[in-house]
């Protein structure tokens, strides 16, 4: 595909991603997921997500604890329940993890199966209509926002991704969907960055960084407790550059005297 015109960027598509975290057996282990090597980014591990759809924006009220206002108070936009709704569907459709509550059982797992992600997948039944069957709400209130990554104007395909943080449920198991995603692991962040320096495994710049922050995090809880004070202090929109340095390509972040002026949006 051809690299988009200076001065005309394609606009980036609304997209959410969760950083889904448990315990290890000595520090925190995080879900891992292979795309296919024909998506957007190539064969690259990332943390489950996807764009936000039409659907999402039919979730209103369904969103559990967050409402509208506080929702747009944390993201910074009016269409902040989308990226909530999203972001959990994707997780359920990638992963088959639901972080979600049922109105009338204690468990969400009794009332949704690999029938219906895969009915979710295939578009047999909408995210709406499959969360007022089911009696769900999403577990907004566990999702804490932590980061907003654009992809630089240079790429031809751009996303603007609202990064949230979740504890994984107990009771229930990640599976990749053998489709769009080829594997799936559970590991530390310090073997994924290890992984990732060897070339067994190959990440985006973004989720590069967010493994990097929390790599010496002890416990689930302390990885929280830096996403809520990332949350608290204000999420700063990060638009990345990539420009030629010694004749190769490198991410560079605005702040960086390499930083293109003319790439700020």
């Amino acid at each position: 595909m051809a690299s988009p015109q200076p001065g005309n960027p394609p606009r980036p598509r609304r997209s959410s991603t969760v950083l889904l975290i448990r315990d290890g057996e000595s520090t925190p282990e995080v879900l891992m997921l292979k795309r296919h090597a024909k998506s957007a980014f190539g064969a690259v591990y990332v943390f489950p997500g996807g764009v936000v759809d039409a659907c999402d924006s039919c979730t209103g009220d369904r969103c559990g604890a967050i409402g509208r206002e506080q929702a747009a108070d944390l993201l910074g936009t009016d269409d902040a329940l989308d990226y909530f709704s999203a972001a959990v569907r994707e997780v359920f459709e990638e992963t088959g993890v639901l972080l979600a509550n049922c109105t009338t059982a204690s468990d969400p797992q009794r009332f949704a199966c690999d029938a219906d992600r895969r009915c979710l997948i295939e578009g047999d039944v909408s995210w709406d209509e499959f969360l007022r069957l089911r009696k769900l709400t999403l577990s907004s209130q566990d999702l804490h926002y932590f980061a907003h990554w654009i992809t630089p104007i240079s790429e031809p395909k751009r996303f603007s991704t609202r990064f949230f943080l979740a504890r994984m449920p107990e009771g229930q198991q990640a599976s990749h969907d053998g489709h769009e995603l080829t594997d799936s692991c559970w590991m530390t962040a310090a073997d994924i960055l290890e992984a990732q320096r060897a070339g067994q495994m190959r990440l985006i710049y973004p989720t590069y960084r967010t493994l990097k922050d929390i790599v010496n995090k002890k416990t689930v809880t302390d990885v929280i407790d830096w996403a809520v004070e990332r949350q608290r202090s204000g999420v700063a929109r990060v638009l990345p550059a990539i420009v030629d340095i010694d004749g190769r390509d490198k991410v560079v972040l605005p702040g960086d005297p390499r930083y293109p002026v003319e790439e700020q949006e």
